[in-house]
């Protein structure tokens, strides 16, 4: 009867390993689309034999329950994630500031520019017009204000993504916590003997989620040991966390990431910190110098005719703009001279001490095109900067369309890996249903059996 008994003990055995097949592959259908889920499947091997099954063996037996899961692959698509988030938040920034120098759209300066510089050209057909030097007065407060517009929009770009990084770094802050909490229970759980699955796929949902705003390092040991780290820096250790702070102390006031008393601004490379960073630091600075150059060397070049030339009193010596001592921040302080401003006939158009010719009026109109500045003439320096500006966006539209490319692959990937496919499922459910009802026909035929046998004994 110990035969007996031990078959119908393989036989429950191999029901109860069936029946927790069938609970993962429901589990795994209910998490379709669930974000950051691994796939899991029932690891199983052969019962240890036991009595008289020593020559049949004893059926099967769960081992535990695994997720799916390329570790190599998570973590390449992870900082993909990171880098696609960059690109994407540093394309759309560098769109706005394409939108303030769109010339095709009017919103751009070459028509402010080239007013300007006609409006001397006018000049030079009606030296004695007042009309004409109002319009040569009205042209130049245009273009002092175009600058101090576009300059003022520049920095104000800073100012934002300044205080964007701060609350970037506030997010990133109430994610490691979570990360790390997840990380202490899923310590517990294994330690323990439960499956923490679960709260695995929650903690690599949430890695992911914070991937969007920094690139980190991922590593868990085979000790169980969680470590998330920013660049070489740790950032999260098991179940605590060295929060990101931010100091203001730095040059123009902006502030600098820290991870406890190390400054990790240098290492952050990828994920939306970066972006803004890329932004602040580097983009719109390079923009707001080469703005500042040419309304420094425009205030130069107009000053150095106009200084020398006369007005319609025989009037010299008088500067157009105000001087400028540098380039540092000329696109902010350009500004018409306030003794043309109140009086458009100091404006001096003649070269001659009598002040009725019109050379002076024809030579700083023909500055549009004369090679004096330093991209050429002032027109080719603008374009410069428009150039510089479109290639900047065009530049990281292409590595966005790379990462977005390599990322849609990266998601292909670990779906074909650790993704849940319905049909296939179903295809497991069928199949573990199969090996329930197969067993559970053993355990009545058995039973079926034992009865006939009894009965007969009883006879």
């Amino acid at each position: 009867m110990s035969g007996v008994a031990s078959i119908m003990n393989s036989a429950l055995r191999s029901m109860e390993t069936a029946t927790q097949a069938l609970a993962v592959a429901s589990n795994n259908i209910a998490n379709e689309g669930t974000p950051g889920y691994a796939r899991q499947r029932l690891i199983v091997q052969p019962a240890p034999n036991e009595g008289d099954m020593m020559l049949t063996g004893s059926g099967v037996e769960a081992v535990r329950i695994e997720a799916i899961r390329d570790l190599l692959l998570e973590n390449r698509l992870r900082d993909e994630i990171s880098s696609e988030t960059s690109s994407d938040l540093l394309h759309s920034k560098l769109r706005d500031v394409e939108i303030l120098f769109n010339d095709i759209a009017e919103t751009g300066m070459l028509g402010v520019i080239t007013e300007f510089f006609n409006s001397f050209h006018d000049l030079a057909l009606d030296p004695a017009s007042i009309n004409a030097r109002e319009q040569v007065q009205t042209a130049a407060e245009n273009l002092a204000q175009s600058f101090q517009t576009r300059g003022d929009q520049l920095r104000q770009m800073q100012t934002v993504a300044d205080k964007d990084l701060v609350s970037y770094l506030e997010n990133i802050n109430s994610l490691a916590k979570r990360i790390a909490g997840l990380a202490k229970d899923i310590q517990v759980q294994e330690v323990g003997g439960q499956n923490a699955n679960s709260l695995r796929n929650q903690r690599t949902a949430l890695v992911n989620e914070l991937s969007q705003y920094i690139g980190v390092n991922e590593l868990e040991g085979a000790d169980g040991n969680y470590r998330l780290s920013i660049g070489s820096t740790l950032f999260v250790f098991d179940g605590q966390t060295v929060p990101l702070t931010w100091d203001t102390s730095a040059t123009g006031g902006f502030v600098s990431v820290k991870l406890g008393s190390v400054d990790v601004s240098s290492t952050v490379t990828s994920g939306r910190v970066f972006a803004q960073q890329q932004i602040r630091d580097k983009f719109v600075p390079d923009y707001i110098s080469k703005l500042d150059q040419l309304a420094y060397e425009i205030t130069t070049e107009v000053n150095a005719i106009h200084s020398v030339s006369y007005d319609r009193s025989g009037n010299t010596g008088v500067n157009f703009f105000d001087p400028l001592a540098s380039a540092s921040s000329a696109a902010r302080l350009i500004k018409l001279n306030s003794a043309i401003s109140t009086d458009p006939t100091k404006i001096a158009a003649a070269k001659l001490v009598a002040g009725t010719d019109n050379q002076a009026a024809t030579d700083i109109g023909n500055l549009t095109h004369k090679q004096v500045f330093t991209g050429g003439s002032v027109i080719d320096q603008y374009r410069s900067l428009v150039f510089t500006i479109g290639n900047d966006t065009t530049n990281v539209g292409g590595e966005l369309d790379h990462h977005a490319a390599l990322l849609h692959q990266l998601r292909n990937r670990r779906d074909s890996i650790s993704g849940v496919s319905a049909d296939e499922e179903t295809m497991d459910i069928l199949r573990f249903q199969r090996a329930y009802q197969a067993s559970a026909s053993l355990i009545r035929i058995v039973d079926e059996l034992l009865q006939t046998i009894l009965s007969m004994v009883v006879r």
